[in-house]
């Protein structure tokens, strides 16, 4: 049941602040006219333990029409919630019956603050409910252990459900198992409070494209003892409760683990067990991982609701880091994902920033934990969902045990003579541009990762000594290296091709370009026609490229993209094109070859015998790039296309910052310039 944080719906609430005096919240709310006259409306959230129907929360209806309730004095900080009818059977929805993130406020230290909440349906009255009951979207590979598991440690029962991976019947493999919290969202729309994380549906596809497969487990969430359950620490506020969680994680690792490994076919020991959650499921992973090192060797922290435990989670992560977790035998891998803007104020980002920071600062080992910070990212199950993948990759892939395969350190060599390359091969965090489309590049130059569940495309791979930084981000986002399948060029000069044969050979992945670059693959970008022929450096051959047409559509597993021959800055350039979706937001999204006029001295682009064509090509370029659908625009080297300005503006909240339809075009005005300046200097010097 996803109870925790999201973002408000400006159109459906409105804050104001009164004048200082006690803290109190007071709710109104206008309903739907088919609201039942004789029936009640209560308000639950994170204060109440989420109870949908007790009296003590129940809002009063005025003549106005309006429900009110004023919350205690107690009631305070950020809070989370949503209006029912009495049950979670009754809770409000869209006017057409789909559900509504929670309703997030802080509430200040002093003052009054009113929250305006406009209900535009409720789920027993939405022609939902009136059609058929909702289909199991659950795989076949899933099913309910036991409808009331006994948790001996609580006095309690909890259904628990099983996924086990394709073929397991007809196997002797052992697998991993990973651990669930809140089971009811895990496999199955037709159980889930606000969709479901698709978990079974992932794994299947990770597993029909070569992945291993592993076991998961989940276990339902206690309704009104969630918050008991998944908080260690009893809260100073008793509306949040808290308190079992130590009981909750001690049922995981001490009785339902054992049981688990003696009726399947499992991996027990540390390094392939693993337990993972979001919110409040998130803490109580993070609190289990750290507790029972030895037993959940892997966690996954989705959006975690570390602020209900405050720093007593931070305390505890810090003495449970580092050398204290070296003596205890063990060290946790940790895999942290939340949204920019999962708050209006990105709170729980920057408690995951915190929580990273302190594990740190108290000597985790820096491997051993990856954080992820999206954009995009809400406080909701399709969040969750799309990130699962890239979780469980990093958590269990291959990547993440013993024996990936190294790059070969021959091939990653410093580039000599480059006085440049230092300021090229700054590091650079890895992140997602849009959709399927990521940065994993350096700051100086461009490499882009397009993935999908079946393999994935590298465009460009820029320096050789650049090679093991483009790896160690493909890792960090939860992608396995090996599931690259194909790598692509731009041009191939040694500043974004000198870092492909390291990535080809330790991926396996092929290699493709236009028939120019092909041949200079081969030659370790040693070309006669180039027209920086001797000032530019040579890098590890790349043999058998494989070679493209103008216009090719290269299809990869899920990916998708076109070249677009660009020449001119070299004979070879191409300009990449594809589309990524966010939901139901697709944009086309370019990466344009250089389109600058350098060469060696004593080259003329107007009049020369190894590279006759270049100002015709580069026209021919430029017309290509003013014809492009054209959204997002990306570069070899960065600030052509100005993207770290943009990059800053989207992280300072402007969503778009990164979408101007008309870059393209001022890209090829741009070089179009610069090629008429290099021709009247040409000219000039005759």
């Amino acid at each position: 049941m996803r109870q925790l944080p999201n973002t408000i719906a400006a159109a459906s609430l409105a804050l104001s602040l009164a004048t200082p005096g006690s803290a109190q919240l007071t709710i109104r709310a206008t309903v739907p006219p088919d609201t039942p006259n004789d029936g009640t409306v209560h308000v639950a959230g994170t204060f109440n333990r989420w109870d949908p129907g007790a009296s003590r929360w129940a809002l009063a209806r005025g003549a106005d029409g309006v429900w009110t309730i004023t919350l205690p004095d107690s009631v305070r900080g950020p809070l989370e919630l949503k209006l029912t009818r009495g049950s979670w059977a009754t809770v409000e929805t869209t006017s057409s019956g789909a559900d509504v993130p929670n309703r997030t406020i802080t509430v200040p230290p002093s003052g009054a603050a009113t929250l305006d909440v406009t209900v535009s349906g409720w789920r027993d009255r939405s022609a939902r409910a009136t059609s058929a009951p909702p289909r199991s979207t659950a795989s076949p590979n899933v099913r309910v252990v036991r409808d009331s598991f006994l948790i001996p440690q609580l006095g309690r029962a909890r259904r628990v459900w099983i996924y086990l991976p394709p073929g397991y019947a007809t196997s002797t493999r052992r697998y991993p198992v990973l651990y669930l919290h809140d089971g009811q969202n895990v496999f199955d729309a037709a159980t889930s409070f606000a969709g479901e994380w698709g978990v079974d549906e992932s794994l299947d596809s990770l597993t029909a494209s070569g992945d291993p497969g592993a076991i998961v487990v989940a276990v339902d969430n206690g309704g009104t003892h969630r918050m008991d359950e998944y908080d260690p620490w009893r809260s100073t506020d008793r509306s949040l409760g808290g308190g079992e969680g130590d009981a909750y994680v001690e049922f995981l690792a001490r009785t339902l683990k054992p049981w688990v490994d003696a009726h399947y076919r499992t991996r027990p020991d540390a390094a392939h067990t693993g337990v993972m959650g979001s919110s409040m499921g998130g803490l109580i992973s993070l609190y289990a991982a750290l507790k029972y090192p030895n037993v959940f060797g892997r966690a996954g922290v989705f959006s975690c609701a570390c602020w209900v435990a405050g720093t007593r989670i931070l305390s505890y992560a810090r003495a449970h880091a580092g050398p204290h977790a070296g003596a205890r035998g063990a060290v946790p891998r940790l895999y942290f994902v939340v949204g920019a803007r999962e708050t209006p104020s990105g709170g729980p980002a920057a408690d995951q920033r915190l929580m990273v920071d302190t594990l740190l600062a108290a000597g985790f080992p820096s491997t051993a934990v990856r954080s992820i910070v999206a954009e995009d990212g809400k406080h909701a199950e399709w969040f969750w969902r799309r990130e699962f993948p890239a979780a469980y990759r990093w958590l269990f892939g291959r990547d993440s045990l013993p024996g990936a395969r190294p790059l070969d350190s021959t091939l990653t060599r410093r580039t000599p003579n480059c006085a440049a390359c230092a300021d090229w091969n700054v590091p650079q965090r890895p992140f997602r541009i849009l959709g399927n489309a990521w940065w994993v590049g350096t700051h100086g130059l461009g490499a882009i990762l397009l993935t999908s569940p079946g393999g994935h495309v590298l465009i460009d791979a820029a320096l050789p000594e650049s090679a093991p930084q483009i790896a160690a981000n493909v890792r960090a986002l939860g992608f396995r290296l090996e599931d690259v399948k194909l790598i692509v060029n731009s041009h191939a000069h040694f500043d974004h091709a000198g870092g492909i044969e390291a990535l080809r050979r330790a991926s396996g992945a092929r290699v493709a370009a236009s028939p120019p670059s092909a041949r200079w693959l081969a030659a370790g970008g040693i070309a006669r026609d180039d027209p920086q022929a001797g000032i530019v450096a040579s890098y590890p051959k790349v043999p058998n490229a494989r070679v493209l047409a103008d216009g090719e559509t290269v299809r990869v597993a899920g990916v998708s993209l076109t070249a677009r021959f660009t020449p001119g800055h070299t004979p070879g350039g191409t300009t990449w094109t594809w589309r990524s979706c966010e939901g139901d937001r697709c944009l086309d999204l370019v990466y344009a070859d250089s389109q600058t006029p350098v060469s060696a001295d004593g080259f003329a682009f107007a009049e020369n015998t190894t590279y006759p064509n270049a100002v015709r090509d580069f026209e021919r370029g430029f017309a290509v790039l003013e014809g492009l659908s054209c959204d997002v625009l990306l570069t070899p080297h960065p600030g052509a296309s100005q993207l770290w300005e943009r990059v800053a503006a989207r992280d300072s909240g402007n969503a778009d910052a990164l979408v101007d339809r008309e870059a393209c075009r001022r890209y090829a005005a741009t070089g179009r310039a610069a090629l008429a300046r290099r021709l009247a200097t040409e000219r000039a010097g005759r």
